[in-house]
Protein backbone atom coordinates (compact mmCIF):
# COMPACT_ATOMS: atom_id res chain seq x y z
CA UNK A 1 0.00 0.00 0.00
CA UNK A 2 3.00 2.71 0.57
CA UNK A 3 3.44 2.33 -3.16
CA UNK A 4 0.04 3.70 -3.90
CA UNK A 5 -1.17 7.00 -4.70
CA UNK A 6 -3.92 8.08 -1.81
CA UNK A 7 -5.50 10.51 -4.77
CA UNK A 8 -6.09 7.93 -6.96
CA UNK A 9 -7.24 5.55 -4.21
CA UNK A 10 -9.86 8.30 -2.80
CA UNK A 11 -10.44 9.06 -6.41
CA UNK A 12 -11.63 4.94 -6.90
CA UNK A 13 -13.26 5.05 -3.88
CA UNK A 14 -15.51 8.35 -4.83
CA UNK A 15 -16.18 5.64 -8.48
CA UNK A 16 -17.83 3.15 -5.90
CA UNK A 17 -20.18 5.33 -3.77
CA UNK A 18 -23.59 4.11 -4.21
CA UNK A 19 -23.00 1.09 -5.80
CA UNK A 20 -20.87 -0.66 -3.15
CA UNK A 21 -20.73 0.99 0.34
CA UNK A 22 -17.99 -1.80 1.81
CA UNK A 23 -16.23 -1.35 -1.09
CA UNK A 24 -16.03 2.47 -0.66
CA UNK A 25 -15.14 2.25 2.95
CA UNK A 26 -12.53 -0.50 2.34
CA UNK A 27 -10.81 1.88 -0.09
CA UNK A 28 -10.93 4.61 1.85
CA UNK A 29 -9.45 3.00 4.64
CA UNK A 30 -6.58 1.57 2.73
CA UNK A 31 -6.23 5.60 1.46
CA UNK A 32 -6.04 6.29 5.07
CA UNK A 33 -3.74 3.60 5.94
CA UNK A 34 -0.86 5.25 2.93
CA UNK A 35 -1.04 8.44 4.72
CA UNK A 36 -3.09 8.87 7.51
CA UNK A 37 -1.74 12.51 7.98
CA UNK A 38 -3.35 12.97 4.28
CA UNK A 39 -6.44 15.48 5.24
CA UNK A 40 -8.85 14.48 2.28
CA UNK A 41 -7.80 10.65 3.13
CA UNK A 42 -8.59 11.34 7.06
CA UNK A 43 -12.03 12.82 6.54
CA UNK A 44 -13.15 10.84 4.20
CA UNK A 45 -12.05 7.80 5.99
CA UNK A 46 -13.24 9.21 9.08
CA UNK A 47 -17.17 9.73 7.56
CA UNK A 48 -17.64 6.47 6.71
CA UNK A 49 -15.83 4.46 9.38
CA UNK A 50 -17.57 6.20 12.05
CA UNK A 51 -21.05 5.06 11.74
CA UNK A 52 -19.52 1.33 12.16
CA UNK A 53 -17.02 2.77 15.08
CA UNK A 54 -17.85 5.99 17.28
CA UNK A 55 -14.54 5.32 19.02
CA UNK A 56 -12.73 6.47 16.15
CA UNK A 57 -12.74 9.82 16.44
CA UNK A 58 -10.82 9.47 19.97
CA UNK A 59 -8.27 7.28 18.56
CA UNK A 60 -7.49 9.68 15.99
CA UNK A 61 -7.50 12.99 17.66
CA UNK A 62 -3.82 13.86 17.71
CA UNK A 63 -4.22 12.77 14.19
CA UNK A 64 -7.14 15.73 13.98
CA UNK A 65 -5.00 18.03 15.35
CA UNK A 66 -2.52 17.68 12.99
CA UNK A 67 -4.84 18.10 10.32
CA UNK A 68 -6.47 21.05 11.33
CA UNK A 69 -3.00 22.64 11.20
CA UNK A 70 -2.41 21.25 7.23
CA UNK A 71 -5.96 22.96 6.86
CA UNK A 72 -4.98 26.21 8.25
CA UNK A 73 -1.64 26.24 6.55
CA UNK A 74 -3.07 25.16 3.14
CA UNK A 75 -5.77 27.86 3.49
CA UNK A 76 -3.15 30.45 4.49
CA UNK A 77 -0.68 29.55 0.99
CA UNK A 78 -4.74 29.59 -0.72
CA UNK A 79 -4.41 26.47 -2.05
CA UNK A 80 -6.97 23.64 -2.06
CA UNK A 81 -9.50 26.07 -1.45
CA UNK A 82 -11.98 25.78 -0.80
CA UNK A 83 -11.58 22.05 0.11
CA UNK A 84 -9.26 23.32 3.19
CA UNK A 85 -11.78 25.00 4.88
CA UNK A 86 -14.23 22.22 4.85
CA UNK A 87 -12.49 19.98 6.04
CA UNK A 88 -11.10 22.32 8.64
CA UNK A 89 -14.92 22.94 9.33
CA UNK A 90 -15.42 19.12 9.60
CA UNK A 91 -12.65 18.47 12.03
CA UNK A 92 -13.07 21.46 13.97
CA UNK A 93 -16.63 19.61 15.07
CA UNK A 94 -15.74 16.43 15.26
CA UNK A 95 -13.55 17.83 18.07
CA UNK A 96 -16.22 19.23 19.91
CA UNK A 97 -14.96 23.33 18.63
CA UNK A 98 -18.44 24.23 16.97
CA UNK A 99 -17.82 28.24 16.79
CA UNK A 100 -14.42 27.28 14.93
CA UNK A 101 -16.23 24.96 12.73
CA UNK A 102 -18.90 27.63 11.67
CA UNK A 103 -16.38 30.14 11.07
CA UNK A 104 -14.64 27.58 8.66
CA UNK A 105 -17.53 26.60 6.50
CA UNK A 106 -18.54 30.44 6.61
CA UNK A 107 -15.14 30.97 4.90
CA UNK A 108 -15.65 27.68 2.61
CA UNK A 109 -19.30 28.95 1.69
CA UNK A 110 -17.56 32.61 0.61
CA UNK A 111 -15.04 30.94 -1.41
CA UNK A 112 -17.23 28.54 -3.26
CA UNK A 113 -17.04 29.04 -6.88
CA UNK A 114 -19.78 26.43 -7.91
CA UNK A 115 -23.30 25.41 -5.90
CA UNK A 116 -21.21 21.39 -5.91
CA UNK A 117 -18.85 22.36 -4.11
CA UNK A 118 -21.39 23.18 -1.32
CA UNK A 119 -23.61 20.23 -1.76
CA UNK A 120 -20.68 17.78 -1.66
CA UNK A 121 -19.66 19.18 1.85
CA UNK A 122 -23.52 19.34 2.91
CA UNK A 123 -23.78 15.73 1.81
CA UNK A 124 -20.87 14.52 3.94
CA UNK A 125 -22.16 15.94 7.18
CA UNK A 126 -25.99 14.67 6.66
CA UNK A 127 -24.32 11.14 5.98
CA UNK A 128 -23.03 11.47 9.04
CA UNK A 129 -26.37 12.50 10.98
CA UNK A 130 -27.68 9.73 13.20
CA UNK A 131 -24.11 9.35 14.04
CA UNK A 132 -23.33 12.86 14.80
CA UNK A 133 -26.33 14.96 15.38
CA UNK A 134 -25.75 15.52 19.17
CA UNK A 135 -22.56 16.90 18.24
CA UNK A 136 -22.26 20.11 19.70
CA UNK A 137 -22.62 22.52 16.67
CA UNK A 138 -23.69 19.92 14.22
CA UNK A 139 -27.67 21.22 13.18
CA UNK A 140 -25.46 24.90 13.61
CA UNK A 141 -23.76 23.39 10.68
CA UNK A 142 -25.45 22.02 8.36
CA UNK A 143 -28.12 24.71 8.41
CA UNK A 144 -25.60 27.10 7.66
CA UNK A 145 -24.54 25.15 4.54
CA UNK A 146 -28.17 24.78 3.41
CA UNK A 147 -28.21 28.38 3.92
CA UNK A 148 -25.14 29.01 2.47
CA UNK A 149 -26.16 27.37 -0.79
CA UNK A 150 -29.67 28.86 -1.38
CA UNK A 151 -27.92 32.19 -0.75
CA UNK A 152 -24.48 31.59 -2.77
CA UNK A 153 -26.39 29.83 -5.85
CA UNK A 154 -30.23 30.23 -5.31
CA UNK A 155 -32.23 28.28 -7.33
CA UNK A 156 -36.12 26.78 -7.02
CA UNK A 157 -35.21 23.55 -5.37
CA UNK A 158 -32.73 25.55 -3.06
CA UNK A 159 -35.03 28.16 -1.87
CA UNK A 160 -38.01 25.45 -0.98
CA UNK A 161 -35.51 23.42 0.89
CA UNK A 162 -34.91 26.31 3.08
CA UNK A 163 -38.29 27.60 2.81
CA UNK A 164 -38.94 23.90 4.76
CA UNK A 165 -36.86 25.03 7.63
CA UNK A 166 -38.93 28.99 7.93
CA UNK A 167 -40.53 30.03 10.75
CA UNK A 168 -43.85 29.09 10.26
CA UNK A 169 -47.14 31.17 10.40
CA UNK A 170 -45.47 34.40 9.82
CA UNK A 171 -45.78 37.47 7.88
CA UNK A 172 -42.95 37.27 5.22
CA UNK A 173 -40.15 39.67 5.90
CA UNK A 174 -39.37 42.32 3.08
CA UNK A 175 -36.76 43.82 1.48
CA UNK A 176 -34.24 46.58 2.84
CA UNK A 177 -33.96 45.00 6.12
CA UNK A 178 -31.08 45.59 8.56
CA UNK A 179 -30.09 43.19 11.28
CA UNK A 180 -28.44 44.65 14.23
CA UNK A 181 -25.87 42.03 16.38
CA UNK A 182 -23.71 42.72 19.25
CA UNK A 183 -23.16 42.10 22.72
CA UNK A 184 -26.14 41.48 25.32
CA UNK A 185 -24.22 40.02 27.99
CA UNK A 186 -24.73 42.02 31.51
CA UNK A 187 -21.16 42.84 31.82
CA UNK A 188 -20.77 45.09 29.33
CA UNK A 189 -24.48 46.54 29.78
CA UNK A 190 -22.95 50.03 30.27
CA UNK A 191 -20.96 49.75 27.54
CA UNK A 192 -23.61 49.08 25.19
CA UNK A 193 -25.79 51.66 26.14
CA UNK A 194 -23.60 54.54 25.12
CA UNK A 195 -24.53 53.22 21.28
CA UNK A 196 -28.11 54.34 22.09
CA UNK A 197 -28.52 57.95 20.90
CA UNK A 198 -26.28 57.05 17.67
CA UNK A 199 -28.30 54.03 16.56
CA UNK A 200 -31.46 55.96 17.55
CA UNK A 201 -29.88 58.58 14.82
CA UNK A 202 -28.94 56.11 12.72
CA UNK A 203 -32.56 54.66 12.30
CA UNK A 204 -34.26 58.13 12.32
CA UNK A 205 -34.51 57.73 8.32
CA UNK A 206 -34.69 54.17 8.17
CA UNK A 207 -38.16 52.58 6.78
CA UNK A 208 -37.78 48.74 6.45
CA UNK A 209 -37.75 46.04 8.54
CA UNK A 210 -34.79 46.23 11.82
CA UNK A 211 -33.53 42.42 13.27
CA UNK A 212 -31.87 41.53 16.51
CA UNK A 213 -32.35 39.52 19.50
CA UNK A 214 -35.56 40.53 21.07
CA UNK A 215 -34.52 40.93 25.14
CA UNK A 216 -34.71 43.93 26.81
CA UNK A 217 -30.78 43.94 27.71
CA UNK A 218 -27.69 45.02 25.25
CA UNK A 219 -28.35 46.03 21.61
CA UNK A 220 -31.42 44.28 21.45
CA UNK A 221 -32.59 46.15 24.24
CA UNK A 222 -31.41 49.55 22.42
CA UNK A 223 -33.22 48.80 19.30
CA UNK A 224 -36.58 48.53 21.21
CA UNK A 225 -35.44 52.00 22.64
CA UNK A 226 -35.29 53.23 19.13
CA UNK A 227 -38.25 51.43 17.55
CA UNK A 228 -40.19 53.17 20.41
CA UNK A 229 -38.94 56.37 20.00
CA UNK A 230 -39.36 56.56 16.49
CA UNK A 231 -42.92 55.38 16.42
CA UNK A 232 -43.41 52.30 14.23
CA UNK A 233 -41.19 54.38 11.70
CA UNK A 234 -39.81 50.82 10.94
CA UNK A 235 -40.79 47.17 11.87
CA UNK A 236 -39.23 45.19 14.55
CA UNK A 237 -38.37 40.90 14.89
CA UNK A 238 -36.69 39.30 17.27
CA UNK A 239 -35.42 36.26 17.27
CA UNK A 240 -35.20 34.20 21.34
CA UNK A 241 -34.73 30.38 22.17
CA UNK A 242 -38.31 29.44 23.27
CA UNK A 243 -36.93 27.79 26.12
CA UNK A 244 -35.97 31.98 27.15
CA UNK A 245 -38.61 33.21 26.09
CA UNK A 246 -40.48 30.80 28.31
CA UNK A 247 -38.00 30.79 31.28
CA UNK A 248 -37.79 34.57 30.93
CA UNK A 249 -34.50 35.01 33.02
CA UNK A 250 -33.61 37.84 34.67
CA UNK A 251 -30.67 38.48 32.53
CA UNK A 252 -32.22 37.67 29.38
CA UNK A 253 -35.95 39.55 29.43
CA UNK A 254 -37.82 39.11 26.14
CA UNK A 255 -39.07 42.33 25.00
CA UNK A 256 -42.87 41.90 24.35
CA UNK A 257 -43.93 45.08 24.35
CA UNK A 258 -45.51 45.56 20.45
CA UNK A 259 -44.21 48.92 20.59
CA UNK A 260 -40.70 48.19 20.54
CA UNK A 261 -40.66 44.28 19.19
CA UNK A 262 -43.74 44.26 16.61
CA UNK A 263 -42.71 40.18 16.94
CA UNK A 264 -40.75 37.87 18.78
CA UNK A 265 -40.02 34.99 17.00
CA UNK A 266 -38.81 31.85 18.41
CA UNK A 267 -35.96 29.02 17.82
CA UNK A 268 -36.55 25.35 19.59
CA UNK A 269 -33.07 26.01 21.22
CA UNK A 270 -32.45 25.94 24.95
CA UNK A 271 -30.10 29.20 25.27
CA UNK A 272 -28.78 31.76 22.74
CA UNK A 273 -26.87 30.16 20.16
CA UNK A 274 -26.26 30.75 16.34
CA UNK A 275 -29.52 29.22 15.64
CA UNK A 276 -31.14 32.75 16.11
CA UNK A 277 -28.81 34.40 13.25
CA UNK A 278 -29.09 30.91 11.65
CA UNK A 279 -33.21 31.53 11.77
CA UNK A 280 -33.25 35.03 10.74
CA UNK A 281 -31.62 34.49 7.74
CA UNK A 282 -33.75 31.33 6.61
CA UNK A 283 -36.65 33.46 7.34
CA UNK A 284 -35.01 36.08 4.51
CA UNK A 285 -34.17 33.98 2.04
CA UNK A 286 -37.51 32.40 2.30
CA UNK A 287 -39.29 35.56 2.09
CA UNK A 288 -37.38 35.84 -0.94
CA UNK A 289 -35.12 39.02 0.50
CA UNK A 290 -31.43 38.23 -0.99
CA UNK A 291 -28.17 39.13 0.75
CA UNK A 292 -27.83 42.07 -0.84
CA UNK A 293 -30.76 43.69 0.43
CA UNK A 294 -30.02 43.55 4.06
CA UNK A 295 -27.26 45.55 5.91
CA UNK A 296 -25.75 44.22 9.22
CA UNK A 297 -24.68 46.32 12.19
CA UNK A 298 -21.49 44.92 14.27
CA UNK A 299 -21.34 46.01 17.81
CA UNK A 300 -18.89 44.05 19.75
CA UNK A 301 -20.33 41.06 21.05
CA UNK A 302 -18.91 37.70 21.79
CA UNK A 303 -18.97 34.34 20.00
CA UNK A 304 -22.31 34.06 18.85
CA UNK A 305 -22.40 37.79 17.25
CA UNK A 306 -19.55 37.41 15.95
CA UNK A 307 -20.53 33.89 13.76
CA UNK A 308 -23.45 36.22 13.13
CA UNK A 309 -21.13 38.75 11.48
CA UNK A 310 -19.47 36.25 9.65
CA UNK A 311 -22.92 34.41 8.38
CA UNK A 312 -23.95 37.63 7.13
CA UNK A 313 -20.18 38.39 5.15
CA UNK A 314 -20.08 34.27 3.85
CA UNK A 315 -23.68 34.81 2.00
CA UNK A 316 -23.05 38.67 0.11
CA UNK A 317 -24.43 40.99 2.89
CA UNK A 318 -22.98 44.37 3.53
CA UNK A 319 -21.95 44.08 7.20
CA UNK A 320 -20.64 47.42 8.97
CA UNK A 321 -18.23 46.63 12.20
CA UNK A 322 -18.65 49.97 13.93
CA UNK A 323 -14.69 50.61 15.14
CA UNK A 324 -14.05 50.83 18.79
CA UNK A 325 -17.07 48.46 19.79
CA UNK A 326 -14.12 45.62 20.71
CA UNK A 327 -14.65 42.10 21.29
CA UNK A 328 -15.74 39.73 18.37
CA UNK A 329 -16.68 42.44 16.15
CA UNK A 330 -13.42 44.04 15.70
CA UNK A 331 -11.76 40.52 15.92
CA UNK A 332 -12.87 39.77 12.90
CA UNK A 333 -10.20 41.76 11.04
CA UNK A 334 -7.09 40.55 12.57
CA UNK A 335 -8.51 38.09 10.50
CA UNK A 336 -6.49 38.11 6.68
CA UNK A 337 -9.32 36.29 5.01
CA UNK A 338 -11.94 38.32 6.66
CA UNK A 339 -10.56 41.51 6.27
CA UNK A 340 -10.15 41.25 2.53
CA UNK A 341 -13.83 40.41 2.18
CA UNK A 342 -15.28 43.77 0.16
CA UNK A 343 -18.64 43.38 1.45
CA UNK A 344 -16.90 43.90 5.62
CA UNK A 345 -16.35 47.56 6.24
CA UNK A 346 -15.26 49.15 9.48
CA UNK A 347 -17.22 51.86 10.42
CA UNK A 348 -16.40 54.91 11.55
CA UNK A 349 -18.25 55.25 15.20
CA UNK A 350 -20.47 57.84 14.01
CA UNK A 351 -23.98 58.41 13.76
CA UNK A 352 -24.27 59.39 10.59
CA UNK A 353 -22.34 57.33 8.72
CA UNK A 354 -24.13 54.68 10.83
CA UNK A 355 -27.62 56.35 9.46
CA UNK A 356 -26.21 56.59 5.60
CA UNK A 357 -25.13 52.76 5.88
CA UNK A 358 -28.42 51.72 7.33
CA UNK A 359 -30.35 53.86 4.69
CA UNK A 360 -28.32 53.03 1.53
CA UNK A 361 -30.06 51.61 -1.64
CA UNK A 362 -33.57 53.13 -0.39
CA UNK A 363 -35.81 55.17 -3.05
CA UNK A 364 -34.12 55.87 -6.10
CA UNK A 365 -34.42 58.81 -8.15
CA UNK A 366 -35.21 59.23 -11.36
CA UNK A 367 -32.70 58.56 -13.99
CA UNK A 368 -33.39 61.61 -15.96
CA UNK A 369 -33.86 63.93 -12.95
CA UNK A 370 -30.83 62.36 -11.10
CA UNK A 371 -28.47 63.12 -14.65
CA UNK A 372 -29.28 66.71 -14.67
CA UNK A 373 -29.05 67.40 -11.27
CA UNK A 374 -25.47 65.03 -11.14
CA UNK A 375 -24.24 67.53 -13.89
CA UNK A 376 -25.35 70.36 -12.14
CA UNK A 377 -23.68 69.52 -9.21
CA UNK A 378 -20.56 69.09 -11.13
CA UNK A 379 -20.44 72.25 -13.10
CA UNK A 380 -20.92 74.37 -9.77
CA UNK A 381 -17.82 72.79 -8.82
CA UNK A 382 -16.08 73.29 -11.82
CA UNK A 383 -17.29 77.04 -11.74
CA UNK A 384 -15.46 77.08 -7.73
CA UNK A 385 -12.39 75.91 -8.90
CA UNK A 386 -11.96 77.60 -12.04
CA UNK A 387 -12.81 81.02 -9.83
CA UNK A 388 -10.74 80.23 -7.12
CA UNK A 389 -7.22 79.90 -9.62
CA UNK A 390 -7.26 75.74 -8.86
CA UNK A 391 -5.23 74.17 -11.56
CA UNK A 392 -7.09 71.88 -13.27
CA UNK A 393 -7.20 68.47 -12.76
CA UNK A 394 -9.54 64.94 -13.89
CA UNK A 395 -11.95 66.33 -11.27
CA UNK A 396 -12.37 69.67 -13.09
CA UNK A 397 -13.09 67.91 -16.78
CA UNK A 398 -16.07 68.34 -19.04
CA UNK A 399 -18.97 66.26 -18.23
CA UNK A 400 -18.57 64.09 -21.06
CA UNK A 401 -14.50 63.90 -20.16
CA UNK A 402 -15.34 62.83 -16.39
CA UNK A 403 -14.34 59.39 -15.29
CA UNK A 404 -16.82 57.17 -14.64
CA UNK A 405 -16.30 57.17 -11.17
CA UNK A 406 -16.32 60.34 -10.96
CA UNK A 407 -19.69 60.79 -12.56
CA UNK A 408 -21.26 58.08 -10.46
CA UNK A 409 -19.77 60.21 -7.48
CA UNK A 410 -22.17 62.83 -8.19
CA UNK A 411 -25.16 60.98 -8.97
CA UNK A 412 -24.86 59.30 -5.63
CA UNK A 413 -24.76 62.96 -4.01
CA UNK A 414 -27.95 63.83 -6.03
CA UNK A 415 -29.66 60.84 -5.13
CA UNK A 416 -29.04 61.71 -1.46
CA UNK A 417 -30.58 65.15 -1.88
CA UNK A 418 -34.32 64.23 -1.24
CA UNK A 419 -33.16 62.17 1.77
CA UNK A 420 -31.00 65.35 3.43
CA UNK A 421 -34.33 67.45 2.60
CA UNK A 422 -36.35 65.14 4.31
CA UNK A 423 -34.50 65.61 7.62
CA UNK A 424 -35.39 69.23 7.75
CA UNK A 425 -39.31 68.34 6.69
CA UNK A 426 -38.78 69.62 3.04
CA UNK A 427 -38.97 68.27 -0.12
CA UNK A 428 -37.87 68.98 -3.94
CA UNK A 429 -40.79 71.33 -5.74
CA UNK A 430 -42.32 69.04 -8.58
CA UNK A 431 -41.45 69.21 -12.45
CA UNK A 432 -43.25 72.72 -13.66
CA UNK A 433 -44.25 73.91 -10.25
CA UNK A 434 -43.19 77.08 -9.61
CA UNK A 435 -40.37 77.20 -7.87
CA UNK A 436 -41.38 80.02 -5.17
CA UNK A 437 -38.51 81.83 -3.27
CA UNK A 438 -34.71 80.84 -3.50
CA UNK A 439 -34.34 78.81 0.45
CA UNK A 440 -31.25 79.98 2.47
CA UNK A 441 -31.00 77.46 5.24
CA UNK A 442 -30.04 78.18 8.57
CA UNK A 443 -27.03 77.92 10.13
CA UNK A 444 -27.98 74.80 12.46
CA UNK A 445 -29.70 73.11 9.69
CA UNK A 446 -26.22 73.52 7.35
CA UNK A 447 -24.52 71.73 10.50
CA UNK A 448 -26.73 68.72 10.17
CA UNK A 449 -26.90 68.76 6.90
CA UNK A 450 -23.11 68.53 6.65
CA UNK A 451 -23.11 65.72 9.07
CA UNK A 452 -25.42 63.72 7.43
CA UNK A 453 -23.44 64.55 3.77
CA UNK A 454 -20.05 63.27 5.60
CA UNK A 455 -21.86 59.93 6.59
CA UNK A 456 -23.02 59.61 2.63
CA UNK A 457 -19.75 60.11 1.42
CA UNK A 458 -17.88 57.69 4.09
CA UNK A 459 -20.26 54.62 3.23
CA UNK A 460 -19.91 55.78 -0.86
CA UNK A 461 -16.52 55.40 0.20
CA UNK A 462 -16.18 52.48 2.23
CA UNK A 463 -18.39 50.48 -0.42
CA UNK A 464 -15.98 51.46 -3.41
CA UNK A 465 -13.14 49.91 -1.61
CA UNK A 466 -11.85 52.74 -0.50
CA UNK A 467 -10.10 52.82 3.50
CA UNK A 468 -8.99 55.16 6.04
CA UNK A 469 -5.38 55.58 6.06
CA UNK A 470 -2.97 58.34 7.44
CA UNK A 471 -2.39 59.96 3.77
CA UNK A 472 -4.88 60.51 0.53
CA UNK A 473 -3.65 57.67 -2.17
CA UNK A 474 -6.23 57.78 -5.52
CA UNK A 475 -4.01 54.25 -6.30
CA UNK A 476 -4.02 52.46 -2.82
CA UNK A 477 -7.44 53.99 -2.24
CA UNK A 478 -6.70 55.14 1.22
CA UNK A 479 -8.31 58.77 2.87
CA UNK A 480 -8.12 59.97 6.45
CA UNK A 481 -11.42 61.65 5.87
CA UNK A 482 -12.90 58.51 6.38
CA UNK A 483 -13.30 58.66 10.05
CA UNK A 484 -16.04 60.24 12.40
CA UNK A 485 -17.48 64.21 11.85
CA UNK A 486 -15.00 65.13 15.38
CA UNK A 487 -11.87 63.49 13.98
CA UNK A 488 -12.17 65.84 10.83
CA UNK A 489 -10.09 68.97 10.38
CA UNK A 490 -12.12 72.48 10.32
CA UNK A 491 -11.31 72.41 6.81
CA UNK A 492 -13.07 69.11 5.46
CA UNK A 493 -16.02 70.11 7.81
CA UNK A 494 -16.12 73.53 6.49
CA UNK A 495 -16.14 71.68 2.76
CA UNK A 496 -19.21 69.92 3.59
CA UNK A 497 -21.12 73.00 4.80
CA UNK A 498 -20.17 74.22 1.76
CA UNK A 499 -21.52 71.54 -0.03
CA UNK A 500 -24.78 71.36 1.51
CA UNK A 501 -25.22 75.21 1.62
CA UNK A 502 -25.78 74.77 -2.38
CA UNK A 503 -28.38 72.41 -2.61
CA UNK A 504 -30.85 75.11 -3.15
CA UNK A 505 -28.14 76.22 -6.24
CA UNK A 506 -27.78 72.81 -7.45
CA UNK A 507 -31.99 72.34 -7.63
CA UNK A 508 -32.67 75.56 -9.07
CA UNK A 509 -30.25 74.99 -12.10
CA UNK A 510 -32.45 71.91 -12.82
CA UNK A 511 -35.59 74.42 -12.36
CA UNK A 512 -36.62 73.16 -9.07
CA UNK A 513 -37.84 74.83 -5.82
CA UNK A 514 -38.00 73.64 -2.23
CA UNK A 515 -41.17 73.50 -0.33
CA UNK A 516 -42.38 71.70 2.89
CA UNK A 517 -42.71 68.13 3.49
CA UNK A 518 -46.53 67.03 3.74
CA UNK A 519 -47.62 64.88 6.30
CA UNK A 520 -46.80 61.24 5.82
CA UNK A 521 -45.22 62.06 2.45
CA UNK A 522 -42.39 59.89 1.19
CA UNK A 523 -38.84 62.03 1.03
Amino acid sequence: PEHEDVDAVCSLAGTWKGIDEAKVRELYQRAFEIDPHDTYALGSYLEHELPHNKGVVAATRPLLKLAVQRCQAQATAMVNLPWAYFDLGKFHLLMGDPYACLEAYCKAVSVSTAPFMIETSLASLERLGSVIEQYAGYRWAVRLLRLGLAARFPSPERTAQVEEMATRDVKPLKPNALIVAGGTHPRIEDRMKGYAKDLCTALEAFGGTVISGGTTQGISGLVGDAAQFHGGRFRTVGYLPKAILEAEPEDATPDDDKARYTEIRTTDGTEFSPLEPLQNWIDLLASGVLPSQVRVFGIGGGAIAGTEDRIAAAGGAHVGIIEGSGREAERIFTDAFWASVPTLLMLPADAHVMRAFADWGGPQMDEDLCERLAKAIHEEYRRERFEAGDPGDAAVAGWSSLAPELQESNRAQARHIPKKLEALGLAMTEAGAPMGRKVKFKKNQIERLARIEHGRWVVERLLDGWRKGDVKDLERKTNPSLAAWGELSDGVQDYDRQTVEKIPTFLRIIKRGIRPLKPGEPA
